[in-house]
């Protein structure tokens, strides 16, 4: 069943998209024709659960982390995931408790523009990250078996930077974004980038100021095949010399796991497109033994993630990009993927 359609397109107009709202379940009523105006059989209803409303949520603000803790409520042993945000240091609530309502329990990790945290994105250092990771894993009721690592825009490059050097098994997914590291950026929400790195490990930068503009100015030079991302890393290739694109690429063959990648080919914000397609390029010319991948949604934009959202407003303005029905189409359509992909890693 597509919920996100409830009836075909009629001949007089387009179906509205299926919206949750505020609402964690929705009971649908199915009803079969035969023929366009043919007798009907009788109703069917059938209950429908985005959020289990038992779920619980606390804030987490211990050993330095900060966040929210959402825990499933059925009896444990839980996999973990860590869900990671974006420039704009907005907690994924929602994405989060959609994740405990499958069975993981989920830390949507706040990682600065928080007190005792940096003030915006600019040297967060990724051993925050491998803190937060063993925080969850050795938490009574989760599983130490293995992580999950979610990303959204800029929380991408985190979760990959994290994943490569994690000694255990892991799962990576990202949303409109991927693994070129990108300079800071200054303020919250985003207001520039600046010369200050995003990330560090061990105390230093991960790449080089100078590799990092070169990268992301042929980038850009490519924006308007952001949509084509099978050409994309050729094209970047050709005009960038290897060891400088060496300098900004996370090394993602290493990841012990999966990686699934999700981009809008309409993504306003920056060339999340790009930015993937070299991330699963690196994974296929290594020949990664795991799954991987890259589903890119043309006509969406910048944010789309939880199914049955409304993506009216905000979420589709011009600064973000795509259509509200295409935005709701893609995230509805990558959310199964989601759970495959998390599925095989805790198998």
């Amino acid at each position: 069943m597509v919920l996100h359609r409830l009836s075909f397109e009629s001949l007089f107009g387009s179906s509205p998209n299926f919206l949750m709202g505020e609402q964690n379940s929705v009971t649908l009523s199915l009803q079969a024709r035969s023929g366009l105006f043919g007798p009907s059989t009788p109703r069917i209803s059938q209950s429908r659960v985005l959020t289990d409303p038992e779920i619980s949520r606390r804030s987490v603000e211990a050993n330095g982390l900060v966040g929210c803790l959402y825990e499933p409520p059925t009896p444990g042993p839980h996999p973990g995931v860590l869900t990671l945000h974006g420039a704009s240091a907005s907690i994924p609530h929602r994405l989060s408790e959609m994740l405990a309502t499958h069975g993981y329990t989920t830390f949507a990790v706040q990682y600065f523009d928080a007190p005792g945290l940096p003030g915006s994105l600019e040297r967060i250092p990724l051993e925050y990250f491998d803190m937060a990771i063993r925080w969850l894993t050795n938490r009574p009721g989760v599983l130490d078996s293995g992580v999950g690592l979610l990303g959204i825009s800029r929380g991408v490059e985190a979760a990959l930077l994290t994943a490569i050097e994690h000694d255990g098994p892991v799962a990576v997914v990202g949303y409109s974004g991927g693994g070129v590291v990108r300079h800071g950026v200054a303020g919250v929400p985003p207001r520039a980038y600046i010369s200050r790195p995003a990330w560090t490990r061990n105390g230093s930068r991960i790449a080089k100021p100078n590799a990092i503009r070169t990268v992301f100015d042929a980038i850009e030079n490519h924006s308007r095949d952001r949509c084509h991302a099978e050409s994309l890393p050729d094209a970047i290739r050709s005009r960038v010399p290897a060891r400088v694109l060496e300098q900004v690429l996370v090394p993602v063959e290493q990841i012990n796991g999966p990686v699934l990648l999700f981009a809008g080919g309409d993504d306003q914000q920056w060339p999340s497109t790009a930015v993937s397609a070299l991330t699963v390029d690196r994974l296929r010319r290594n020949d990664h033994s795991f799954p991987f991948g890259l589903r890119t949604y043309c006509n969406s934009g910048h944010i789309f993630g939880v199914p049955y959202a409304d993506y009216t407003g905000a979420p589709t303005n011009d600064a973000n990009g795509g259509g509200p029905r295409a935005n709701a189409r893609a995230a509805a359509d990558s959310w199964p993927t989601v759970l495959d992909y998390l599925d095989y890693r805790f198998q």
